[in-house]
């Protein structure tokens, strides 16, 4: 335990819990990214505890329980107070808060994801998790499809947390309250299936669990087109290559060449665009590989490289170490050169651009105007 989170305990006189992932994540001997605790004090006794301390509060989710802490070496922690579900409707729960760890434990999803831990190491296991991890087993708690109706999400973190502990095969009493419960995936927001299937897709691996999505008819609810062979196609070839593409390409690969509706963000409809136009250059030409990497980015372009060209490992690394071309003009050289302005002056910038990259990128302006000019 580092320094501040041992301040942390102290400061709550050791009345908290590490629980969920990090305590799986432990257990499993994996990197812990996410630090959260449960607690059985409210959440004003932990402001108060904590109100002279360094540790900065920020009430991110107080309505149900929850603090984000950042402590003195810019540690983040959730901690959330003791919680027992009282009201359900698919998506939200009314919670109250309480004193008993057994009930916290109940309302959580998984079994190894109810897991608590001391600041000692001491593990409290009130729902077979132990049992469960050692033996790679993803099971929900107490009854499946009722956990579903309690909240739609948990549909797709059973396949989140499918690919992440490496399951070998789904519980079957879990798959089958998935299929069955599949239908209430459209009450969710597209904020919450956004954040789960980043999560998926951003598995160095995410086919398995896209195959079992698809068996379970869960893929079709949230991705009414789509197509596993595109990122069949992905994934071996990241291999060959020791390069692992980002969430937008692979969502992107995934929805045939465009982007499923809950994918709002502006800057990755941006990204999905640009990946189009660079997709409809043939690549056969090196000059056309470099128009990629000058208009569109190192991403875009080793992304669109990788799945359209055959590469291995060391070509791939030539590509890695390719420079984005500098242009030797700017657009206020271009408008003096041509005489133009407005509108005319962008399309006359994009045609000195290309003639630029046909002639190999000279170094000198005045060769591309030339050019342009004769």
């Amino acid at each position: 335990m580092t320094c501040a989170l041992k301040q942390l305990f102290e400061l709550l006189e050791y009345q908290c819990y590490f629980v969920g992932g990090v305590v799986r994540d432990l257990l499993m001997n994996k990197p812990v990214h996410d630090i959260d605790l449960a607690t059985p004090l409210l959440p004003e006794d932990v402001c108060y505890r904590l109100k002279n301390s360094p540790i900065k509060i920020i009430p991110t989710g107080i309505a149900h329980g929850t603090l984000t802490l950042i402590l003195k070496d810019k540690t983040l922690v959730e901690i959330t107070s003791f919680r027992k579900d009282v009201q359900t409707d698919g998506r939200h729960a009314k919670v109250v808060f309480g004193k008993d760890i057994v009930q916290d434990a109940v309302r959580r999803d998984f079994t190894m994801n109810a897991l608590y831990m001391d600041a000692q190491g001491q593990i409290f296991d009130f729902s077979t998790g132990l049992k469960d991890l050692q033996k790679k087993r993803l099971r929900f708690i107490g009854n499946a499809e009722e956990r579903i109706k309690e909240d739609a999400l948990r549909i797709l973190r059973y396949f989140r947390f499918f690919g992440q502990t490496n399951q070998k095969s789904p519980n079957p009493e879990a798959f089958k309250a998935c299929k069955k419960q599949k239908h209430l995936l459209a009450s969710l927001s597209k904020e919450r299936i956004y954040e789960e299937m980043h999560k998926i897709l951003c598995l160095p691996n995410p086919l398995p669990t896209l195959h079992l999505m698809d068996k379970c008819g869960v893929l079709k609810q949230i991705i009414p087109q789509y197509d596993l062979r595109k990122i069949k196609i992905l994934i071996t070839k990241e291999k060959h290559c020791g390069f692992q593409t980002n969430f937008l390409f692979r969502i992107w690969l995934l929805s045939n060449l465009q982007l499923p509706k809950w994918v709002q963000k502006k800057a990755e409809k941006n990204e999905a665009e640009n990946l189009k136009k660079a997709f409809e250059l043939p690549i056969k030409s090196r000059l056309n590989e470099y128009r990629i990497l000058y208009f569109y980015g190192r991403e875009i372009f080793l992304n669109t490289l990788l799945y359209k060209k055959k590469l291995f490992f060391s070509s791939f690394r030539f590509y890695q170490s390719l420079t984005i071309p500098v242009c030797p003009f700017t657009a206020q050289d271009v408008a003096n050169a041509f005489a133009v302005k407005g509108t005319l002056l962008g399309l006359k910038i994009k045609e000195c651009e290309n003639k630029w990259l046909d002639l190999n990128c000279p170094e000198k302006k005045e060769v591309v105007f030339h050019q342009i000019s004769s």
